[in-house]
Parts: C-alpha cells; structure tokens; sequence
C-alpha cells in the first residue's frame, strides 16, 4: 500500500525526491512529466475533503474498544471487522 507525508513540508519533500527521480525516466507526453504530475497531485491534496464522520470519536471509540480482541486472540480478525462495521453502521444510522 501507498502513502504520502501528512506534513506539507514532508510532502513537498516527497514531490520534490519524486521528481528529480522520475526526471531521467522516457516521458511520451507532457503530462507524463513528472513536474506535471506532482502538481496536478499537490491539487488533488489541497482540495481533498475529511469527511465529518471521520472526525467522530465515537467511530475510533468504537474502533478502539474491539480491536484488542484481535491482538489478544479472543476473535478473529474477520469478527472484528464485522463488528466494528456493524456497530459504526448503527452508530451512523442512529446520528441521521
């Protein structure tokens, strides 16, 4: 799985080593350039929305209380999920 930094200085970083790695790779067009491309995915970043139920604790609450069950072995990480799903399905249902 891919990520990016989560600090603007970071991810700035990031474009900037991608770039100059990406420089003397064959580019066929213009948007292939890796300056170009940095900055339509800088665009992307800036004007990406956090969706609200994400910033609810009650969701990570939830998260939190029935992933050790996992760790410790007592439930499958298949029960946990299905749980965790379950229980934010309702959560989110309840809050409409």
């Amino acid at each position: 799985m891919h990520g990016y930094p989560g600090r603007l200085d970071s991810f700035e970083e990031y474009l900037l080593r991608r770039n100059s790695s990406d420089a003397s790779s064959n580019m066929k067009d213009e948007s292939d350039k890796p300056e170009v491309e940095a900055e339509a995915l800088k665009e992307m970043v800036e004007h990406a929305h956090v969706k609200s139920y994400l910033l609810r604790t009650e969701i990570w609450d939830i998260i939190l209380e029935e992933v050790p069950y996992y760790y410790e072995g007592a439930k499958s990480l298949e029960e946990v999920a299905e749980l965790i799903q379950n229980r934010c399905r309702l959560y989110l249902s309840e809050m409409e």
